[in-house]
């Protein structure tokens, strides 16, 4: 319902701006502040000051949100070996990803104070936002095909499955194909080959991450093999002073390495993957 509403506003407020902006000599892809200039040319100057105040709202709240994410990205990132391992700390206090927020956070402040030096500030959010769109696209793209499939693997795909998921692709195409036709200006039509060249270095550097995880991780960890049937037990098992469990059948297992409820944790698992 959420988006349905979202999506009823986001519409509802595009047709304002094209109607209201169809009679001007200045095109509309040409207006910075769309609001501000209707609020002006229909005689409403004064409420140019909220619409501004609720758009930097706005703006704090996206900053914000896309602070929060990015550095929940970075952080399990780091944890995985992609990136340092010191922005995978946690605050000793609040448990917060402290490092990561950090260096977001100058990531975000420098960036756009480099660029104000060529463009300007609306220049570079919509830049910006055009960019980040390609990023957006590929992941619905992702889902609305991964659904389906996931689907079917526990066997309760449906046909009303299939057909929202084709319905997506083809609206999702509609933004794509705007991308490229008719053919925008510069530097907005290179935007697409510098998304491509972007995931095509990130891809390679997930790769290469993966491969020198798998060569430091030890041996052990490598070559491990589904425990064998007579090292499974089942049943509740009885801790004795000494630090072992006993189960039904009588087989003693030491719990010295894993600890007493890391131990048991260990039991069970073992107890699902024998299949007992």
């Amino acid at each position: 319902m959420s988006l349905l509403i979202a999506g009823a506003f986001f519409v509802f407020m595009s047709y304002v701006e094209v109607a209201g902006t169809s009679h001007l000599a200045t095109p509309l892809s040409s207006i910075a502040a769309p609001l501000n200039v209707l609020a002006k040319v229909y005689g409403v100057s004064w409420f140019r000051v909220p619409v501004s105040l609720c758009a930097m709202i706005s703006f704090f709240s996206l900053t914000l949100s896309c602070l929060n994410s990015g550095s929940r990205i970075i952080y399990p990132m780091a944890h995985h070996r992609v990136f340092h391992s010191h922005l995978s700390r946690t605050h000793h206090l609040n448990r917060t990803p402290h490092v990561a927020i950090s260096i977001y956070m100058a990531i975000i402040v420098t960036v756009p104070l480099i660029l104000e030096a060529f463009t300007n500030p609306l220049t570079i959010f919509g830049d910006a936002g055009t960019l980040a769109a390609f990023g957006f696209l590929l992941a619905y793209f992702m889902i609305t095909i991964a659904a389906p499939v996931y689907l079917k693997r526990i066997g309760e795909l449906r046909a009303s499955h299939v057909v929202m998921a084709v319905a997506a692709c083809v609206l999702l195409l509609v933004p794509t194909i705007g991308s490229f036709v008719p053919v925008p200006p510069y530097p907005v039509r290179v935007f697409p080959y510098v998304f491509l060249a972007y995931m095509l270095v990130g891809s390679a550097w997930l790769y290469v991450a993966a491969k020198r995880k798998r060569e430091s991780s030890p041996r052990s960890a490598r070559t491990w093999k589904r425990p064998s049937r007579r090292r499974c037990y089942v049943g509740t098992h009885r801790r004795s002073a000494r630090g072992r469990a006993r189960n039904r059948r009588g087989i003693t297992l030491e719990f010295g390495e894993f600890g007493d409820v890391q131990g048991r944790q260990y039991g069970v698992t073992t107890n699902r993957l024998c299949g007992w």
